[in-house]
């Protein structure tokens, strides 16, 4: 059996970049924060050019009326 593709401490697999697995994972890892501090900004980008909204929220919920028929 080849060792090959085994280069990584301890024979843990790398990546066809030469990256240990752990490495591969703090690069995806870092990237996902990325995407989604982007997604963050880009949402409370939106809710700020939303307000002031046209109706301000009630502070209670409306009740049913009853008929008294």
């Amino acid at each position: 059996m080849s060792n090959q593709g085994f280069h990584g401490h301890a024979g843990r697999p790398t990546s066809e970049a030469g990256k240990t697995t752990r490495e591969s994972n703090a690069d995806r890892l870092a990237a996902e924060r990325l995407a989604t501090e982007k997604l963050d900004r880009e949402l409370d980008e939106g809710l700020e050019e939303s307000f002031p909204a046209s109706d301000p929220p009630a502070p209670t919920q409306p009740h049913k009326e009853v008929d008294e028929d």
